[in-house]
């Protein structure tokens, strides 16, 4: 019997394993092998950093340079095709897009207020002058032009990066294919990046907010598969020079345990102000647990870093029912602790007050007894004997 009591009391703590220790199941990943389909038309034409030396040289425009301070540099144009290409030549500013933090360049229709407008472009032999900032230019086929242009930087430049591009366009439009095989008029747009640092105070500082867990679990997890979650949350560079963020995600359970570690994601350069939202996914959650989400980001240099914690808490339906009829089992088995039947304690306080035996004695106690009755008698017969008494005549 003290068996049985034994194992039934570990009944609650193998419950509890039960719900918080189960592994997760297998969960198979597709991965897509399609790299892709290629464009219906492909760049014609190709913009570059040139010099002395030619093109080839550099990856893109990059100076430090103070408040004031002019300077002259060439970008070439260089025409792939065997047909000649009338071009626009022109700088916009740049930025970050919102979905994934690519780097782009502000659309024609746009005024750019930021470093394009401290880039003037010179005239090649034979080109007619530039209107309005742009500078056009036909360019036979296999051929290159060296463009002269240059920054002037305002004397009330605020300190830090300031990105743009100088862009080459189709001047008349490209026949050309969509995704869907429809005939579309292309006007391509390809750039040269542009980066100037101006001299100054400089902060490098990254934020880590908006974040947020959705989570989708099923009512009984260990038949139909573990639950979904999906993290999502914003990086912001908040100084003022651009940044390579590394993020990474950690996500630990009860007693710190660690339930799942994503790997570390190179992120795309944030230009100043720019933010880039970020979204780990996961199969496998546990029916029920209360989950901590740590964010780590840093440089690539280990200049900055910022973590921030978010905390959750996952449950399904046959998780919270399992533990509620644990908690009713351990909350009867402590009632019945304190709470012990009457009649358990009844037997014992009728046998403290009453001092008598509870059965008749029979054979030799009742032998016993009838002595006993007989030295009463015997104590009672002097007093018989004292009283007159009559005798024999």
């Amino acid at each position: 019997m003290t068996a049985i009591w034994r194992r039934v009391r570990l009944l609650p703590a193998l419950l509890m394993g039960a719900v918080l220790l189960a592994p997760s199941p297998a969960v198979a990943q597709d991965q897509d092998d399609d790299a892709g389909e290629q464009p219906a038309v492909g760049a014609q034409w190709a913009v570059e950093p040139s010099g002395p030396d030619g093109p080839g040289l550099r990856p893109s425009f990059a100076y430090n340079l103070e408040p004031g301070q002019v300077i002259q540099d060439v970008v070439a144009i260089s025409n792939l095709t065997d047909e000649p290409i009338e071009f626009e030549i022109y700088a916009k500013d740049a930025y970050n897009t919102p979905r994934d933090a690519a780097f782009a360049l502000d659309a024609d229709e746009e005024t750019s207020t930021g470093v394009a407008t401290w880039i003037t472009f010179g005239q090649p032999a034979g080109s007619p002058p530039s209107e309005d900032g742009v500078l056009r230019y036909t360019l036979a086929g296999r051929t290159r032009v060296d463009v002269p242009f240059q920054i002037s930087v305002p004397e009330d430049a605020e300190p830090g990066d300031h990105a743009g591009g100088i862009i080459a366009t189709n001047a008349s439009p490209i026949p050309g294919l969509d995704s869907d095989g429809v005939n579309i008029q292309l006007r391509q747009r390809v750039a040269a990046r542009v980066y100037v640092r101006v001299d100054g105070p400089v902060t490098s500082a990254l934020r880590v907010d908006q974040v947020e867990t959705d989570t989708s679990m099923p009512i009984v997890p260990w038949l139909t598969g573990r639950g979904d979650a999906t993290i999502t949350y914003t990086i912001t560079n908040v100084g003022n020079v651009r940044l390579d963020p590394l993020a990474s995600v950690e996500v630990t359970g009860l007693l710190g345990r660690t339930l799942r570690t994503f790997p570390t994601r190179e992120l795309p350069e944030l230009l100043p102000g720019a933010s880039v939202v970020v979204t780990e996914s996961w199969s496998g959650l546990p029916p029920i647990e209360p989950l901590n989400v740590e964010i780590s980001v840093e440089t690539a240099g280990g200049e900055v870093s910022v973590t921030r914690s978010h905390g959750v808490f996952v449950w399904s339906w046959a998780a919270v029912v399992l533990l509620a009829l644990v908690a009713a089992w351990l909350g009867y088995r402590l009632w019945r602790r304190r709470h012990p039947r009457r009649a358990r304690r009844a037997a014992p306080a009728q046998v403290a007050t009453s001092g008598l035996p509870t059965t008749v004695a029979r054979g030799d106690d009742a032998d016993t007894s009838s002595g006993h009755d007989g030295a009463d008698a015997e104590d009672a017969a002097p007093a018989e004997a004292g009283a007159p008494t009559s005798g024999a005549p």
